[in-house]
């Protein structure tokens, strides 16, 4: 851990309690108002995500916010322009470094082609062409984060033209994943990343430009640390442009303040601590075209202030706040005409903030140097590009200064300003005579590990060798003792030291590490673009690599060749060292002689078998018993072989991406690996693959069968001294297996390497996870939220019953695909149904005895696809089934009306513009019918007569309805989801909303989808679904006729769990069903939301093709119907096996036999 003495850098003065307060609401997330510090490399600060600076400036500014300031007599500043070419109008702008290579890299957005470019830096000032992907339409507003917290930069976009945020995923080699979209107001313009919620997780907040009625001026995305966000909207001033979080008043939750030019004035929305805000304050200081906004402490005195532009003044308002919330001083601080855009940043290296502003008007950018007390100097400007619109503040050529890259939207370039000015400072702090000196920690003093990547054992095999990535370093670890030393690396990144004491050279994220049988440790420095080598008395040398990032160099010394980001290593018995040239998608090949040569990938690919993908991303090389070379293609989602002779296969994986492991048991290349990292071979011949992503060490036996040797579906840190398959792990990444059939593996997130014995019992070696990373883990989360909002949590004590089968009835037709949806039961215990069948999808509607013997059969089929989803029964006798029909032109909704001697009485075709899909369908009192389902990707209800004929229709929010039910007042209740957020709806008769939106009478609730309603007497809800934690528990709420919540039960004991459907017995009792992994959910709550029973079926899915329960409907004569698929011939991808139809009528009875 870091020594209490030592300081942390921050761009912060002291506050009145004398701790360091950081300016922005998350150090080193880059966004277009970037208020956060720079820095060269980009270190995981904790779990999620969270990276900060460190370098030079950072510790200037904090050091001299420590001391008594005295301002340098020099504050003169020095920018030299050169242009990069823009990709099509550049918008925003973000610095960070995007392939880890330590060096910054820029990223833009571009409205005019709706694409994102990238410029990889070379750390010079230069930065490679750029490349281009796409994003939304008409992309504005850019931030930088880990939303996902992988360790990878994402990037979100405010998209205007799609009223969404983009978010791209990064793969840490500098390109992104194909967006997620999630959708917010009106024209979203800018955002910005905060933690609101206080749980670990990153969050936005998004201003949105085109709402003219304030109503949903601003969006506020929480997000769940996986790269998914729960949405909400909140009101706020006309013509929302732009965003500042921070905490103005004080009680330690972030604020938000928006600037809004329709109105010509800044909202402040302050927050509860929980992502949600209270009323908002409105300030006006005589503004004309209030545009932008940024929070800073710009005076030193602790307290959030605010700097606002004016579109129609030559300058920027200042505001200096008071801590509670206030901002009782103001004044009008001359800068460039036009400013758009403005940021506050300490260039000079005095300890003060500055202020740049973009001058769109001039064509320039301005810079107000501060004068040291709080106010600003009268501006020096630079001459920029035509319409310049966003800065970012970065040290784009490693010289220690901070730079800026302006995007200059009309000339279509990007002007990258160096800074010339005096060199940064060397200061030293002034010191309390009670404190200790200031000092660096040692290499012995850090943290035991953190994120710790390569692993291997040396030849002895008494200790491991580790590539603790994040501490900079190659660590040794004493298998027996556990005890850590340090072999390279002084813990701070960097590319010195050849020559001399490998402990004193400076590396820079290491991600492999290799020792041969005479002492020569070999270290993948992915960073630096090396491969190092420390001989036997210690001293490193470069054996690879000329630190340059490319490709060349084949034929000639391997200390002239190019590599990009060399990730693993290999020795084979000759001494020949294997390099995973990971940016270059090759291996190559060192000889003992020192000459490289590439053996594998790009134009020297390996000659694959039939359907093998050329290489992509090698994580991992190990040899095995025969002298292949076996290689973790991660992202090709593959171990693979590569033989001698040339031929390159597949060992393991589909080569499809999953969000889990599967498969176990089966053959290993008929298994889905999600991202393999790691490989490695036994002397008896056994892979063993860490898996990354689907946080599982696998083994694969000489004949190809693959099972689980550690961990399993949920993430954490537990089972030290039981059984490894049965144990928690967290994204293992590397593995290495001895000759006493002992594994080894680096648990990364968990920060320590992990045993598994002979015996499969499991241990931690060394290193230890960070606990506060694992209570911050979503379902503790999620349970203390329900502990704020004071709604009980039923627990789960079961009673001891059994189901009972009273019997089953299973259909199915030639095809492979047959989905049973929904069941009604008549007063008499006539049984109705209603899927489809066959590939071409066709309706059938079955009615089945009281004792389950099929009665009739309804067949419809337009010959197109036709998907049944939903059945009911009205109360003057008809089934009535609802549904779709995808023609090849068009998607329309389809309601069919039956007798109970199956003839069809009439039908309704719901068509117009867009698709138009049916799920659910409910009656009334009276017979009317309400459908509800999704028409051009917002909600739809249709009501319908008894008769068929369209009564009203109501659209709602985006998203889609999913089911629907009415009470005796014909009030009517819709639920479903709008983006990922759990929606409910409360209608009248006549299709209107009962309450305003987001008042009582509406329920939203985030990262969850509702499925299933039930109406009570005297209008209380029942509603069901799933709530995505970490993978996702049934959950069953009920609320008041207000909307108000009453009770809530998440299935915690139910990892991976839906509830699909509900329905009431004659206590009261609901009956839900859905599935959990791969089989039948059954569960029985009491009217308070206890737990009373809980079964599983299992029918023969797996996990890529689960059984699954979609409907239930209470018996007359007791017990419940259940409808659902099942997999009489197991699915083995891609085949989905054999699917039919199961109805199976069901009785709970207590156990007489105690057991």
């Amino acid at each position: 851990m870091r020594a209490a003495h030592r300081l942390r850098p921050s761009f912060a003065s002291p506050d009145r309690g004398g701790m360091l307060r950081p300016l922005g609401p998350w150090p080193g997330v880059r966004a277009t108002h970037s208020r956060r510090f720079w820095s060269m490399t980009n270190s995981l600060r904790r779990r999620a995500g969270l990276r900060c600076a460190g370098l030079v400036l950072a510790l200037v500014a904090l050091l001299l916010s420590c001391r008594e300031a005295t301002p340098p007599a020099d504050r003169g500043l020095k920018l030299v322009a050169s242009t990069l070419p823009g990709g099509g109008h550049p918008f925003a702008i973000v610095a960070d470094d995007f392939n880890r290579d330590g060096k910054t890299d820029l990223a833009v957005t571009n409205p005019k082609v709706s694409k994102v470019s990238i410029y990889l830096g070379h750390g010079d000032g230069t930065f490679e062409k750029p490349a281009n992907f796409a994003t939304g339409k008409q992309p504005r507003g850019l931030v930088a984060g880990d939303f996902n917290e992988d360790g990878w930069l994402d990037l979100a976009v405010a998209s205007t033209g799609r009223n969404s945020v983009s978010l791209h995923l990064g793969r840490g080699d500098g390109s992104f994943r194909v967006a997620e979209l999630f959708r917010v107001g009106s024209r979203p313009f800018m955002l910005q990343p905060a933690d609101f919620n206080h749980d670990g997780h990153l969050d936005l907040v998004v201003s949105n430009e085109g709402e003219r009625d304030n109503r949903r001026g601003l969006s506020v995305l929480l997000g769940n640390g996986r790269g998914g966000f729960s949405v909400s909207s909140y009101p706020t001033g006309r013509y929302a442009a732009d965003v500042a979080p921070a905490d103005f008043n004080g009680d330690g939750q972030m604020d938000v303040a928006v600037a809004t030019w329709g109105t010509n004035d800044v909202n402040v929305h302050f927050g509860r601590g929980d992502g949600s805000f209270v009323a908002r304050n409105s300030f006006t200081y005589a503004g004309h075209g209030i545009y932008r906004v940024l929070a800073a402490d710009l005076n030193r005195d602790g307290n959030s202030d605010m700097v606002w532009s004016d579109l129609r003044r030559d300058g920027l308002y200042l505001l200096y706040g008071d801590g509670e919330g206030g901002f009782p001083v103001t004044r009008l601080l001359p800068a460039g005409r036009g400013v758009r855009h403005a940021v506050a940043f300490d260039l000079n290296g005095d300890g003060w903030l500055d202020l740049i502003g973009v001058n769109t008007g001039a064509g320039n950018i301005s810079v107000n140097l501060s004068d040291g007390k709080g106010d600003f100097l009268p501006p020096q400007t630079y001459a920029s590009g035509v319409f310049p619109r966003t800065v970012a503040v970065a040290d784009l050529n490693g010289d220690g200064r901070p730079d800026l890259a302006v995007a200059n939207m009309r000339s279509n370039d990007v002007h990258v300003f160096l800074n010339q000015g005096p060199a940064p400072l060397q200061v030293v702090a002034r010191q309390r005579e009670a404190e200790e000196p200031a000092r660096e920690l040692t290499a012995l003093e850090l943290p035991t590990f953190r994120f710790p990547n390569g692993l291997a054992l040396d030849p002895s095999e008494q200790s491991l060798l580790v590539a603790d990535q994040q501490n900079h370093r190659i660590a040794r670890v004493e298998i027996a003792t556990g005890e850590v030393t340090t072999l390279a690396g002084t813990g701070k990144p960097g590319s010195s030291g050849d020559g001399g004491p490998a402990v004193a050279a400076q590396l820079r994220l290491p991600s492999g590490v290799v020792m041969d049988g005479e002492g020569y440790i070999y270290i993948a420095d992915f960073g630096n673009n090396r491969v190092r080598r420390i001989d036997p008395s210690g001293a490193i040398s470069t054996v690879a690599g000329t630190g340059e990032s490319g490709f060349g160099g084949d034929g000639r010394a391997g200390v002239k060749a190019l590599l990009n980001r060399p990730f693993a290593l290999a020795l084979d018995s000759a001494g020949a060292l294997y390099i995973s040239d990971f940016g270059n998608s090759r291996i190559r090949k060192l000889d003992r002689a020192g000459i490289i040569t590439t053996v594998a990938g790009s134009d020297k690919a390996a000659r694959p078998t039939s359907g093998e993908p050329p290489l992509r991303s090698v994580t991992s090389l190990a040899f095995d018993e025969n002298g292949d070379l076996l290689l973790a293609d991660q992202f090709n989602f593959r171990v693979r072989r590569l033989g001698q002779d040339g031929v390159l296969t597949t060992v393991a994986g589909l080569g499809v991406g999953v969000g889990r492991s599967g498969g176990d048991e089966g053959a290993a290349t008929a298994t889905p690996l999600s991202y393999p990292s790691g490989v490695a071979t036994d002397s008896a011949g056994n892979i063993f693959i860490a898996d990354q992503d689907g946080n599982r060490i696998h083994k694969v036996t000489r004949d190809g069968r693959i099972s689980t040797l550690a961990g399993k579906d949920l993430i954490g840190y537990d089972g030290d001294g039981g059984p490894a398959e049965e144990a928690l792990i967290w994204f293992p990444s590397h593995v290495v297996a001895d000759t006493n059939g002992n594994v080894y593996f680096t648990d990364r997130y968990n920060h320590c390497i992990r045993k598994v014995d002979a015996a499969g019992i499991i241990t931690t070696v060394a290193g230890k996870p960070d606990a506060k990373a694992l209570l911050e883990l979503d379902d503790r989360v999620q349970m203390a939220k329900a502990r704020r909002a004071k709604l009980p949590t039923p627990q789960d004590p079961i009673l001891d019953a059994r189901l009972e089968l009273a019997w089953e009835y299973t259909f199915r037709s030639g095809s492979d695909a047959n989905a049973a949806y929904g069941v009604v039961v008549d007063p008499e215990g006539g049984v109705y149904v209603v899927g489809d069948v066959g590939s071409g999808a066709d309706w059938r509607l079955l009615r089945l005895t009281p004792e389950g013997k099929r009665a009739w059969t309804f067949k419809f089929d337009s010959e197109n696809v036709d998907i049944p989803f939903a059945l009911t029964l009205t109360p003057d006798g008809q089934i009535v089934a609802a549904g779709t029909v995808l023609a090849r032109d068009h998607t329309y909704a389809l309601v069919i009306s039956l007798s109970r001697e199956g003839k069809e009485n009439w039908r309704y075709e719901g068509r117009g513009e867009g698709r138009r899909m049916l799920y659910g369908i409910a009656a009334d009192k009276d017979s009317n019918l309400y459908a509800v389902g999704q028409a051009n990707r917002k909600w739809m209800v249709h009501s319908l007569s008894s008769s068929g004929q369209l009564r009203w229709t109501y659209e709602g929010p985006n998203g889609a309805a999913r089911a629907v039910d009415v009470d005796d007042r014909g009030h009517v209740v819709v639920v479903g989801g709008e983006g990922r957020a759990w929606r409910s709806v409360r209608l009248d008769s006549r299709g209107k909303l009962l309450a305003p939106e987001g008042e009582a009478g509406t329920s939203r609730v985030p990262s969850a989808m509702a499925y299933g309603v039930r109406l009570l007497a005297g209008g209380d809800t029942l509603i069901v679904g799933n709530q995505r934690l970490k993978l996702g528990h049934a959950r069953v709420e009920k609320r008041d006729a207000a909307g108000r919540p009453l009770w809530e039960y998440l299935g915690h004991a139910d990892p991976s769990a839906i509830s699909r459907a509900i329905d009431m017995d004659s206590q009261g009792n609901a009956i839900v069903v859905g599935e959990i992994a791969s089989d039948w959910l059954m569960l029985g709550l009491d009217p308070g939301g206890k737990l009373l029973w809980r079964f599983t079926y299992d029918g023969g899915g797996g996990t890529a093709n689960p059984d699954r329960a979609h409907a239930v409907a209470v018996h007359p004569a007791g017990g419940f119907v259940v409808v659902g698929i099942t997999h009489p011939v197991p699915p083995k991808p891609p085949s989905l096996g054999a699917v039919e139809w199961r109805i199976a009528r069901y009785r709970v009875v207590e156990r007489s036999d105690g057991g």
